[in-house]
């Protein structure tokens, strides 16, 4: 059956669409053999590569723990102190820079925020949240107070740290302590302000320049110049504000500056303004240089120095003519530095004969040895008065009265010493034949005085027996005698009369004298009221005090007659009627001025001096003996007073007088 079958098979052929399907069946064999082929290639494939990953993540492995170990080195011993911490500000690591930092140490559970400062809590809470929406934040600033109640600014480079989703999970950051260092830069912030703040303020003109050009200037280089920056700023300055006469100097120290021979100089010249007047300023250049020696920047200090050349112009013409005047000085004058000479002008070279040569460098005890204070006491501060002796070189002996002066420094030592000289020689011998004539004199005086008494009482005698004798006569015979001889008598007795009161007033005028006077306080409106009640005051005639008159110290005697003889002499001229007598006064600083007024007849001008001298006398002389005013200028002249009078005929005279005053009773 089967081989029939098989027959029937073969002898059946196959169709057009069977032949399709069995190519088709043919290429899907070949297809299933060659992705078998090919599976079996990538998994060999596959697996070798696994092994290969394997013994790449084993070693991965070893390498990963390996710089595990080394970045937990280097994180426990990285000089600045590092950090992380969860997003609320807990301290999940930190090493142990930010351990001492912090100052926690021993401690755990800490909280970053917690250390802030209060007052800066806000401000660091906000920028931690900036930090979480930004991802990093470099250069944080905030304040912490430390566990030992330091505070410190810190400052933070912080970033966020992700996870494989990117979301946040914690932050990490490395923290500097920047307080030291915020600390200086506000020092050098300080300094840099007061130094803008002395520079600008400064008195002294200061400029800064870098080459020719000008760089910063200060208000006084403008006030001192007149020129603003922007107008020197790219010109040659050391050119435009200088004289024409102080360049050649000018430009070889700045040469020198340029060739590092000096760093700094200084020189006296003219500055010329920008309004075209100038001014004398002191220049100080100094330079700055950098490591190779080269100039960096110049620093120019100017001062206005024309008061100063002007002092000191004015102190060399002063020295000069002083020079002149010591050299002409009738005085000798000395210069001594440790009492020797080192000056001696003409005057002393005379007085000693030497020449100047002679007497320069030596010890001034050599030429004038014999040194006596006049007093114990200082004329002035640091100068003492000396009378001295010495010998000329020819011999003959001088006396001379000096002053010597101590020239001291600021702070009070004695630079030298200045002596004044005058030659008193001839004064002396002058002097003591004064002292011999005034002793000659005083003697003289004595013996006058005792002459006059001594006279006074011997004409007395005869006029007082020639008196009681006219009395006699005229009581026994004015029953005789006619008219004329009784009038005879009559004027026998006034002439005996005067005689008396001039040999009185002689006796006065001898007897005062300085020595005589008594010392003390007269109440001179009851010594007024006193002598009205004693003189002869006729009826028509008002003796008036204008004011009180003051109390002044003095011999009441003396004023009484003062006062006395200038009213009597007031009252006895007044013809008119009623006749007035004014006594007033002024005060000055040294005197008491006093006035007698009267509208008598006047006294003519070419009698205004002569009234004064003794037997000199106006009008009539049978009342008069001419002593009176002779006493009153004497007694003034005692009290270093004057007198003096304003008169014209017929219109009343004025007599003045002045007083000394002496505050307090004298010893």
């Amino acid at each position: 059956m089967e081989r029939e079958s098989n027959s029937a098979f073969q002898d059946k052929q196959p169709t057009k669409r069977e032949l399709l399907l069995e190519k088709e069946l043919e290429r899907q064999k070949k297809a299933r053999k060659e992705a078998e082929r090919i599976l079996e290639e990538k998994y060999l494939e596959h697996y070798n590569l696994t092994q290969q990953l394997k013994e790449t993540n084993a070693k991965l492995e070893g390498l990963l723990m390996e710089k595990t170990s080394e970045l937990e080195g280097v994180f426990l011993n990285i000089l600045d102190a590092y950090m992380v911490i969860d997003l609320y500000g807990n301290v999940i690591k930190m090493n142990n820079a930010a351990i001492d930092l912090f100052g926690v140490k021993g401690r755990s559970n800490i909280n970053l925020l917690e250390l802030v400062h209060e007052d800066y809590f806000q401000e660091t809470k906000k920028s931690f949240k900036k930090l979480q929406t930004l991802g990093a934040l470099p250069n944080l600033t905030f304040t912490i107070q430390t566990r030992n109640n330091e505070e410190k600014l810190l400052s933070v480079n912080a970033s966020i740290i992700y996870d494989r989703y990117r979301n946040p999970i914690a932050a990490q950051g490395i923290v500097k302590d920047i307080t030291k260092e915020n600390q200086i830069k506000e020092l050098l912030a300080t300094q840099r302000r007061e130094l803008d703040v002395i520079v600008n303020k400064s008195p002294i003109a200061i400029a800064l320049t870098k080459g020719k050009t000008l760089v910063k200037i200060n208000q006084a280089f403008e006030d001192l110049t007149g020129y603003g920056l922007h107008e020197l700023k790219h010109l040659d300055s050391y050119r435009i504000l200088s004289h024409k006469e102080d360049m050649p100097l000018l430009i070889h120290k700045m040469k020198q500056l340029q060739k590092g021979v000096v760093d700094s100089f200084s020189m006296i010249k003219r500055f010329m303004r920008r309004d075209g007047s100038w001014l004398w300023g002191r220049l100080t250049v100094s330079v700055v240089r950098n490591r190779k020696g080269e100039i960096e920047f110049e620093i120019v200090l100017a001062q206005d120095i024309s008061d100063e050349i002007r002092s000191q112009r004015k102190i060399e013409e002063q020295q000069k003519q002083l020079k002149i005047i010591v050299e002409n000085s009738p005085l000798g004058v000395v210069l001594l530095i440790d009492d020797a000479i080192i000056k001696a002008n003409k005057t002393f070279q005379g007085m000693t004969g030497y020449a100047e040569k002679e007497l320069i460098g030596n010890n001034i005890t050599s030429f004038i040895g014999n040194w006596a204070k006049s007093s114990d006491d200082e004329i002035e501060e640091d100068k003492t008065e000396y009378v001295v002796e010495f010998t000329r070189k020819n011999g003959e002996e001088v006396i001379g009265r000096t002053v010597v002066s101590d020239v001291r420094s600021n702070e009070g030592f004695i630079l030298y010493q200045v002596i004044i000289i005058e030659d008193i020689t001839d004064e002396i011998a002058l002097k003591e034949q004064e002292r011999m004539l005034i002793g000659q004199l005083e003697s003289s005086n004595q013996s006058l005085k005792e002459y006059a008494h001594v006279v006074s009482h011997d004409l007395k005698s005869p006029l007082r027996s020639i008196s009681a004798l006219a009395t006699w006569m005229y009581e026994d015979y004015k029953d005789v005698l006619d008219d004329n001889g009784k009038y005879n008598l009559t004027m026998m007795q006034e002439k005996i009369e005067s005689m008396d009161k001039l040999i009185g007033g002689i006796l006065n005028y001898s007897s005062i004298n300085k020595e005589s006077l008594k010392k003390q306080k007269v109440n001179l409106n009851r010594l007024i009221k006193e002598i009205k009640g004693v003189i002869y005051i006729p009826a028509h005639v008002i003796v008036k005090v204008v004011k009180p008159l003051p109390k002044i110290y003095g011999d009441e005697t003396r004023f009484r007659q003062l006062f006395q003889n200038i009213i009597s002499n007031a009252v006895v001229h007044i013809e008119k009627d009623p006749g007035l007598v004014l006594i007033d006064y002024e005060s000055t600083k040294t005197h008491w001025q006093f006035s007698i007024q009267d509208n008598g007849v006047g006294i003519a001008p070419e009698y205004h001096k002569k009234i004064f001298k003794i037997f000199e006398s106006v009008g009539n002389k049978e009342q008069s003996t001419g002593i009176g005013l002779s006493i009153v200028k004497k007694i003034v002249e005692i009290y270093k007073g004057e007198i003096w009078l304003e008169s014209k005929r017929h219109k009343g005279t004025t007599f003045y007088f002045t007083i000394r005053k002496l505050e307090q009773k004298p010893k």
